[in-house]
């Protein structure tokens, strides 16, 4: 009778086990359907994009699409040596790079709300673009989705700059109290314009659309929609430097480091109307699955 009853418990947990196997492997299986299914419509949805139809489009970076990446670099925790420019409306490319491995950032798969993003470790990794001219205008708008893991310093999201005189663009995670985004602009002289108090707060580990708009003397700053902070500033454009995402100090060594992740980066080479910012902020917002505030 004992062998009896032992052989019948020894049953019934390899039943146990194997439900509770089959349990996990489902869970897991359905998971990566979720996963999969998110990544098929994000993709669609940039596909039909406004971003693509809108006028004076500069350069347009995704971690979605299947044209942003070489082959078997957008595979998970992959260094990334090529970041293309989807651009449809330009035959001439901007795309961003980074030949030395210990500086590539790594591709995540699901990063920002489940979609992939490149991230950035906030000490060595960054792209960066050639110089020219248009992607350093007279006016500008930038729209960048981000997620913020840390800012121990300055970390540029994209930065076009010099420092001599002290002319372009930067967009950081700045280490204020409270942390935040802002907008650096070079005016031509020895000193940098930020776009004045407040900016716009950062909450770490948060998916954030954050956008600058730079008319020619006045910039101002969006967080999720939500005007953040602005001012009348100068800018007089870099001529020289190669754009850099995820780190800054262009004129330069590598520095700034940017932390966290960045699935998009948007630049258009004028100040878009209400309109077309909000048309754009919708797109990104269902896309990424962001609140806009």
């Amino acid at each position: 009778m004992r062998k009896t009853k032992t052989a019948f418990s020894l049953i019934e947990i390899s039943m146990v086990l194997l439900v509770i196997t089959i349990l996990f492997v489902g869970t897991i299986a359905a998971g990566n359907l979720i996963n999969k299914s998110k990544l098929t419509s994000a993709r669609a949805q940039t596909e039909s994009s406004v971003v693509a139809s809108t006028k004076d489009l500069v350069a347009w970076f995704d971690s979605v699409s299947e044209k942003s990446f070489k082959d078997g670099e957008n595979e998970n925790d992959t260094k990334v040596s090529l970041w293309y420019d989807i651009n449809p409306l330009s035959t001439k490319k901007h795309s961003a790079s980074q030949a030395t491995s210990g500086n590539q950032p790594l591709y995540k798969l699901n990063a920002i709300n489940g979609l992939p993003a490149l991230q950035f470790d906030g000490t060595t990794s960054y792209l960066e673009a050639d110089y020219d001219f248009n992607l350093n205008p007279a006016q500008i708008t930038i729209f960048a989705v981000v997620q913020t893991s840390a800012v121990n310093n300055y970390g540029a999201i994209v930065s076009s700059r010099n420092n001599s005189p002290y002319t372009g663009y930067t967009l950081y995670a700045a280490p204020n109290s409270p942390i935040d985004y802002e907008a650096w602009f070079g005016d031509g002289s020895t000193g940098w314009g930020d776009s004045s108090t407040p900016h716009s707060t950062i909450t770490l580990e948060k998916p954030t659309i954050v956008e600058i708009s730079h008319s020619g003397n006045a910039v101002k700053i969006y967080n999720n929609a939500t005007l953040a902070g602005s001012a009348s500033i100068n800018m007089v454009p870099n001529s020289t430097k190669s754009l850099r995402i995820g780190a800054g100090k262009n004129e330069t060594t590598a520095d700034h480091f940017f932390k966290g992740y960045i699935g998009e980066l948007i630049i258009f080479k004028r100040a878009l109307s209400d309109d077309e910012r909000k048309m754009i902020e919708d797109y990104l917002s269902k896309k990424w699955a962001i609140k806009l505030d």
